[in-house]
């Protein structure tokens, strides 16, 4: 596999990055040992050393269990993230990541899912930011990373010296894009890109939407030069094979539909769903409703349009992929 450098961060990962989500208890019908097989498949036969979690995903179980069975921890470049806004909470958000993990530090850790609004009054999160700060010229942390899905933050954030590393929301469709086109992400990258950010890719197949695409959704992130790597959730060893195979040859496999041959795609509605009901306002078949203050799906209407994946401005709607025997 590939590898690229992250930036000034110095940090060399493969140009595929595992996203750990998908391993998670909301995700995948896995035993925490079948999940930590696949990571430790990716790396052993594909060379895939940068996995990616989160505190929210609540894999960090999983990747403990990995890094322990491959037994080399340190060629695993582990990224991670937290909602803290407090000093004290950030602080905490990071040891026990480290706990979990049986690592005296991380190499990327950040915060998730920063917004544009939070640039409009102070430095968003500073005590948090302060934390990560600290953290970093103790050791504990190697690079300060933060995720979005804002054109406008990854254009902000490239101005601050502090920040290693970017995870931009981006994919060919532009879809899930907040407060700006598919031009503008594209142009805060490259922007980002300059001020010699690492900068990795995700949601490029759109929460499954685009999986149809998969050449497509693959070829233009891996066509961009600014992007040093791109994040795909991968449930079993076929598609880390045939993920891999894309990515690294830009064409499919001679068996072309290996991968999305008996696929049922389904909508799925994260748990924590803030129910603003733009998702059910877009559904042209009254697919969804509002049930306990969260949206629902009501599978037998739903024609998997994708219209609601779109119109959910946390990209908390996302397409599962479910193979059918």
């Amino acid at each position: 596999m590939k590898k690229n450098i992250l930036g000034k961060s110095g940090i060399e990962v493969s140009n595929l990055c595992y996203g750990t989500l998908a391993l998670s208890i909301y995700h995948a019908n896995l035993h925490p040992d079948e999940a930590c097989d696949l990571l430790v498949y990716a790396y052993i036969n594909k060379g895939i050393n940068f996995w990616d979690t989160a505190e929210l995903y609540e894999t960090y179980q999983v990747v403990g269990l990995a890094l322990k069975k491959i037994g080399k921890p340190d060629d695993i470049i582990i990224s991670s993230r937290s909602y803290a806004k407090t000093y004290d909470d950030m602080a905490l958000s990071v040891d026990n990541c480290l706990k979990s993990l049986n690592k005296n530090n991380i190499q990327i850790f950040g915060m998730h899912e920063v917004q544009a609004s939070e640039f409009e009054y102070d430095l968003f999160r500073p005590k948090a930011f302060e934390a990560l700060t600290n953290l970093k010229q103790k050791g504990k942390i190697k690079a300060i990373s933060l995720t979005t899905h804002s054109a406008k933050v990854v254009k902000m954030a490239a101005d601050i010296q502090e920040i290693d590393v970017i995870m931009p929301l981006i994919n060919y469709k532009g879809i899930g894009i907040k407060d700006g086109t598919l031009n503008d992400m594209e142009k805060a990258i490259d922007k980002a890109k300059k001020n010699n950010k690492g900068l990795y890719a995700m949601k490029i197949l759109a929460g499954g939407y685009l999986i149809e695409n998969i050449l497509n959704s693959i070829s233009y992130i891996t066509a961009n030069k600014n992007i040093d790597s791109l994040a795909i959730g991968m449930v079993s060893v076929e598609e880390i094979n045939f993920n891999s195979y894309v990515v690294e040859n830009s064409k499919l496999p001679d068996d072309q539909n290996s991968l999305t041959k008996n696929l049922k795609r389904i909508i799925h509605i994260e748990p924590w769903c803030e129910g603003c009901q733009n998702c059910i306002h877009s559904c042209p078949q009254g697919a969804l409703i509002l049930e306990y203050g969260q949206a629902k799906v009501i599978h037998e209407k739903c024609v998997r349009c994708g219209y609601c994946v779109s119109a959910c401005k946390d990209f908390f709607i996302k397409f599962l992929n479910i193979r059918e025997q």
